[in-house]
């Protein structure tokens, strides 16, 4: 081989090398700095370090949710906050400005004279009949002479409808009493059912009395009359009880 070939074969080796490191040059790899092909290849398939890794669409909505319901129980309590302290304030202002009315108040509404009526009214109430004076035993009410008739009688009657029976006193010489007073108990009552309920006996101070009752079962009842007390026996023990209360043994009966 010649000088000259040995040249061309120099110069087309040094080219080819030349051609090889181009080639081998990464992206942003400037001239006279060459690396292999597998750190091109490590470069281009591994991330930077200190780069960020990216969130995923899911865990952004969950964040903004939790930031949203924080902020919405935050606004709450605020609001829960000023309203209580704005009751507060209004329940102050009321207080401050009611004022209780006199102890004479109610009293300067009624005159002296009212009270006294309505004092005599409910003491006349309440209070039994008086006896006539110089009354004997055998002009006092007797349970063998007094009676009873029904008033306003049917054939039928339905439950819940009212029964109502006047009582009629006589004295034992069978005379009709003109003055109220006497104590009776009023019952209906079925002897088959067993059951049983009061009436209220009314007194109409003239010897004449009223029972009510209230139909509460079907069938047969039967009405008693009791005379427990006459007028002038009642007029005997509460003036005994007024003056010798000592003597007075009152007992109740379960019955």
């Amino acid at each position: 081989m010649t000088q000259v070939d040995q040249e061309t074969l120099y110069e087309n080796e040094t080219s080819k090398d030349k051609v090889n490191e181009k080639l081998l040059m990464g992206p942003g790899i400037g001239p006279g700095k060459l690396i292999s092909d597998q750190s091109v290849l490590k470069t281009r398939s591994e991330p930077q370090r200190g780069s960020h890794n990216l969130k995923k669409p899911s865990e952004i909505i969950m964040n903004r949710s939790k930031n949203f319901h924080r902020a919405l129980c935050l606004w709450l309590l605020i609001i829960f906050i000023i309203t209580g302290i704005i009751f507060q304030l209004l329940m102050i202002r009321l207080r401050s400005r009611w004022h209780p009315p006199p102890v004479n108040y109610l009293s300067s509404k009624t005159s002296s004279h009212e009270d006294q009526e309505e004092t005599q009214r409910l003491i006349k109430l309440i209070q039994w009949p008086e006896v006539p004076s110089g009354v004997d035993f055998m002009s006092s009410t007797s349970p063998n002479t007094t009676f009873y008739v029904l008033l306003h009688p049917r054939e039928v009657y339905r439950v819940g409808d009212r029964i109502t029976v006047v009582i009629l006193a006589r004295d034992h010489y069978g005379r009709p009493k003109t003055y109220g007073g006497d104590y009776f108990q009023a019952k209906l009552h079925s002897p088959k059912l067993k059951a049983g309920v009061t009436g209220a006996v009314t007194d109409h101070r003239n010897g004449s009395y009223s029972a009510t009752f209230l139909l509460l079962w079907p069938g047969d009842a039967e009405v008693h009359i009791s005379l427990v007390h006459s007028s002038e026996a009642v007029s005997i023990i509460s003036r005994k009880r007024d003056s010798r209360p000592d003597k007075v043994k009152i007992e109740v009966s379960s019955s």
